[in-house]
C-alpha cells in the first residue's frame, strides 16, 4: 500500500529537507519523501510495507512496532530512540511521530522524522558498523567545534528566528542572559547595534534568502550596554542555507569581532602619519638591502615620485658603494644581532 500523491502535492512532499515516513499504527510504511531515501541512501521502495524494519536492528524491530501500534496512540506526538542502518552503518536515530487523522481518513497514519542523535564519547561501535579513522569527524567532535570557535555563528529560519547559535555569537550579541535562540533577529539587533546598522542587516539578510547571493559587511559597529564598555566592531557574513533541490531553509550567520585587529590598524594609520610628517630621513629596508618603504623626506630626498615606486628600488641604488658596503658587512649583522645599530653613512641625491 502507498500513497498516490499528484505532481505538485509529491514536489511540495520532496522538497522538505527533513527525512520524512509515513506508516500505519500496524507498521505498514505507505510514503517516505527524496530527504529519507538520499540520507538513507536507498530507494523508497525500501520503506514501503514492512521493508523498512529490515533497516533496524532486529533487538529494536519489536520495540518500533510497539512504539506505532500503542505508545504513539496514547498521544497525538511521541519520540523513540532506535539503531538505523544508514548507507550500510549503523547509527542511533532519533524518530519523532506524529497522528495525521481526518474525517476522511478513517485510519490514522503516522508521519515519523528522524535526526542523527548525538554521538557520546563512551559509546563502542556496533560490529558491523566501519570504526572510524583518525581523521573522521563524529558528531561529537563537529559539536565541540561549533561550541568553542572564536568565531559567531548563529543559524536563523525563514523568519529570520534564530534556531541555533554557540557561544561566541551570544557573547557578541546577547546582553547579560538574555535569550538568544527563538528571538527574532530585529529584537537581537534592537539591544546590541545602532538602528540604522540594525536595519540594513535586516535588508541583507532578506535580500540573501531571497536571492541566494551571500553578502559580508565589514567593520559594523556593535553597541554594548553593559556600564563601562566600549564600542566594537564585527565583520558579518551572510549566506543562504539551501537543500540538494535549492530549496532555501534559513540563513547561516557568522560574526567576527574585530575590534583587536581595528586598533592595531588604527595605531598603524597614526604611525605612518608621525612617520610621513616627520622632516628626518626614515626607510625600511629588508635584511638583503631591498626597500619596504621610505617616508616623505626620503622620497624627496631620493626624488622618488610616490611611495608605490620604492619597493622596486634596493639600497644600493640611493648610496654609494662604500656606504653599502658598510651596511652589508657591519650595520644590519649588529642590527640583527644586537637589536641596534649607530654609524655614518650617506645617501645620494636620487637613483643612480
Amino acid at each position: 500500500m502507498a500513497v498516490h500523491l499528484d505532481s505538485n502535492s509529491r514536489a511540495l512532499w520532496d522538497s522538505v529537507p527533513c527525512p520524512l515516513w509515513i506508516g500505519t499504527t500496524s507498521g505498514v510504511g505507505i510514503a517516505s519523501n527524496l530527504a529519507l531515501c538520499e540520507w538513507i541512501g536507498l530507494p523508497e521502495q525500501n520503506f514501503l510495507g514492512t521493508q523498512w524494519l529490515e533497516l533496524l536492528e532486529p533487538a529494536a524491530r519489536d520495540a518500533a512496532l510497539n512504539w506505532l501500534q500503542r505508545d504513539c496512540a496514547q498521544s497525538r506526538r511521541f519520540r523513540l530512540k532506535l539503531r538505523l542502518r544508514v548507507r550500510g552503518h549503523w547509527r542511533s536515530i532519533w524518530a519523532s511521530a506524529r497522528r495525521h487523522q481526518t474525517q476522511e481518513l478513517a485510519i490514522p497514519r503516522w508521519i515519523v522524522s528522524f535526526a542523527l542523535a548525538p554521538a557520546r564519547a563512551s559509546q563502542t561501535p556496533s560490529p558491523e558498523s566501519k570504526p572510524p579513522g583518525e581523521n573522521d569527524l563524529t558528531n561529537e567532535t563537529l559539536r565541540l567545534c561549533f561550541e568553542h570557535v572564536a568565531v559567531g555563528i548563529g543559524f536563523l529560519n525563514l523568519e529570520l528566528r534564530c534556531v541555533r547559535s554557540n557561544p561566541a555569537f551570544c557573547k557578541i550579541l546577547a546582553s547579560g542572559g538574555d535569550k538568544i535562540e527563538g528571538t527574532r533577529l530585529g529584537a537581537i539587533l534592537a539591544q546590541k547595534v545602532p538602528v540604522e546598522a540594525a536595519v540594513e542587516i535586516e535588508r541583507v539578510c532578506n535580500e540573501t534568502l531571497l536571492s541566494g547571493v551571500p553578502h559580508a559587511l565589514h567593520g559594523w559597529p556593535v553597541t554594548n550596554v553593559s556600564p563601562g564598555e566600549s564600542l566594537r566592531v564585527a565583520d558579518w557574513e551572510i549566506r543562504r542555507v539551501q537543500t540538494t533541490k535549492n530549496v532555501p531553509v534559513g540563513l547561516l550567520v557568522t560574526i567576527n569581532d574585530v575590534t583587536p585587529q581595528k586598533l592595531v590598524q588604527e595605531r598603524l594609520r597614526l604611525l605612518a602619519s608621525v612617520l610621513e610628517s616627520t622632516p628626518d630621513f626614515v626607510a625600511v629596508l629588508s635584511p638583503s638591502g631591498d626597500i619596504l618603504y621610505l617616508n616623505k623626506a626620503a622620497r624627496e630626498a631620493a626624488q622618488v615620485a610616490d611611495a608605490d615606486s620604492v619597493h622596486s628600488l634596493h639600497i644600493s641604488q640611493l648610496q654609494p658603494e662604500w656606504a653599502v658596503k658598510l651596511l652589508h658587512e657591519e650595520g644590519f649583522p649588529a642590527a640583527i644581532q644586537e637589536g641596534t645599530w649607530e654609524g655614518e653613512t650617506a645617501f645620494l641625491l636620487g637613483p643612480d
